[in-house]
């Protein structure tokens, strides 16, 4: 009867109550949940790295075309510029000379409108682009330094002592 009751004893203290016994189910639960999650930042990680290299940074074509037309075209105002002054001292019989002078300035400061539009368009959209690669950049940092936590996390509990070892002497 002693001996009954000692192992009855021995084998309660042996064994921790259920409230402090670690589950194996809900360890591996804990398992799949961080490698779900794992898997998710990944794919998360892949879609911004491709979206990134997706950004086009470079000037659009409409703004490149604006800048050529414009530095092909300012010079004109160089040339029409001295030639209206020329044709005001000249006199009256420079008619002609002074619509070329007024047809030249024109097309060249066309051509330098042209020359700022494009400048301005081309800097403002790149900026724009540049922006949203970095917002999207320090985004994917964010779900990396997530997912190299999860994964320092799920590694150091990997390393725990099993379940079936912890055991009342434990606490």
């Amino acid at each position: 009867m002693i001996a009954l009751v000692l192992t009855l004893t021995l084998g309660s203290i042996a064994e921790p109550p259920p409230s402090m016994r670690l589950l194996p189910e809900t360890f591996e639960l804990a398992q799949a949940d961080a490698l779900e999650r794992e898997q998710e930042l990944e794919r998360k990680i892949a879609n911004l790295n491709a979206q990134i290299r997706a950004i086009n940074t470079d000037w659009p074509p409409g703004a490149v075309v604006l800048s050529v037309v414009g530095y092909i075209l300012s010079p004109f105002l160089l040339i029409g510029l001295p030639l209206m002054l020329v044709a005001s001292v000249a006199g009256p019989g420079a008619n002609v000379l002074l619509a070329i002078g007024i047809g030249t300035t024109v097309l060249g400061a066309v051509g330098l409108g042209c020359l700022i539009a494009g400048i301005v368009s081309g800097l403002n959209s790149q900026a724009d682009a540049r922006a949203e690669r970095e917002r999207l950049m320090q985004e994917r940092q964010a779900l990396e330094a997530e997912l190299n936590a999860l994964r320092r996390s799920r590694n150091e509990s990997v390393r725990a002592p099993s379940p079936v070892m912890v055991t009342l002497a434990d606490f």
